[in-house]
């Protein structure tokens, strides 16, 4: 047990690094691949691996393959290779940056970053104040669904589904037709504050034909560009069409509406925003 290097071969390896700061290659094959409870560095290497790692602060590549990667508890980074692959996350704060492929994360209860990759991602978060950004990737169409955290969630270049969770989350469509859902506490902005005291949620749609959902409390709808459909649910909701042909359905509640092309539901139709 100590500072081991351990190189795999190009057939299908069992690796069992144990205790001790271990960098492990992989390299080719089926390989399985476990750590101990140190600060590990695995490169998976190519093949379709199953990769295990203890509750420190790891380092892990993937490779390409799919693959199959625990975590563990620790502050851990991961870096995604090519292949569709599932990545399941401890406790801490994780940083998992995406590569080409489907693949799934399933992040823990710590407050964790995911960026996006090249392809169809689905990620699911913890209970942590977590973050996923589309904005550097290259498009796909994402499936996210916030945990109990205030969370954050910008989508990407693609047709993305965000689903809000138990915390004040804030969550943007931006780019395609995206669908936005409003969690059990709904979305979160300090600007909203201001324009409407009371309100706690916000969610905002890019230059797509985008689909909002509020939920229950009080939320602001804003679709923006593209042909929107917003439906304020639950709660006093402000609904802000945007600059093209946008449906406007109020729910339950006293709800407000501006550019709104066609209505259903609304109470106060000339409502006019600030900001």
């Amino acid at each position: 047990d100590g500072r081991d290097v351990v190189n795999g071969t190009n057939d299908d390896d069992v690796i069992n690094a144990g205790e001790g700061r271990n960098l492990v290659d992989g390299r080719g094959g089926n390989d399985l691949i476990c750590t101990g409870s140190d600060r590990d560095s695995v490169d998976g290497g190519t093949g379709d691996d199953e990769i295990s790692t203890g509750d420190e602060r790891d380092s892990i590549d993937d490779g390409k393959g799919d693959d199959e990667v625990d975590a563990g508890d620790g502050k851990n980074r991961i870096f995604d290779g090519k292949g569709n692959d599932i990545f399941t996350t401890g406790g801490d704060a994780d940083y998992i940056d995406l590569n080409k492929g489907r693949n799934t994360v399933r992040s823990g209860a710590g407050n964790d970053k995911v960026f996006e990759g090249r392809g169809a991602d689905r990620v699911f978060t913890g209970g942590g104040k977590d973050r996923f950004e589309g904005l550097r990737g290259s498009g796909g169409r994402n499936k996210i669904s916030l945990g109990g955290g205030n969370d954050y969630a910008w989508g990407g270049k693609d047709d993305d589904t965000i689903k809000g969770g138990g915390g004040k989350d804030y969550m943007v469509g931006w780019k395609g037709d995206d669908k936005v859902f409003g969690g059990a506490g709904n979305d979160y902005s300090p600007k909203i504050q201001k324009k409407r005291p009371g309100s706690n949620g916000r969610l905002v749609g890019g230059p797509g034909n985008d689909k909002l959902f509020g939920g229950k409390g009080r939320d602001l709808l804003r679709g923006n560009d593209g042909k929107d459909k917003m439906f304020g649910e639950g709660g006093d909701d402000d609904l802000d069409g945007g600059s093209q042909k946008d449906l406007c359905s109020g729910g339950k509640g006293f709800d407000r509406g501006s550019e709104c092309e066609r209505q259903k539901g609304i109470d106060d139709p000339t409502w006019l925003p600030v900001g």
